[in-house]
């Protein structure tokens, strides 16, 4: 996250995409907006919305998740 002029971050939420024993802890131990830790692939999901508008996403396929709340 960036730091605003006002003390607040900015921040843009990415995707990690986690499986398996890994993907059953981290339902468990975070949830939205928690500061955490990732250690994985980055890789980019190419999409057409419905209205034909051609979108890029950043994902992260994790092998490596931690809450640092």
């Amino acid at each position: 996250s960036m730091p605003r002029s006002d003390g607040s971050r900015e921040s843009t939420p990415v995707k990690v995409i986690t499986w398996r024993e890994l993907a059953e802890r981290t339902a468990l131990e975070i949830k939205k907006g928690d500061f955490v830790a990732v250690d994985g692939r980055l890789q980019f999901n190419s999409y057409t919305t419905q209205d034909g508008q051609k979108r890029r996403e950043a994902e992260i396929d994790a092998s490596f998740v931690e809450n640092l709340g």
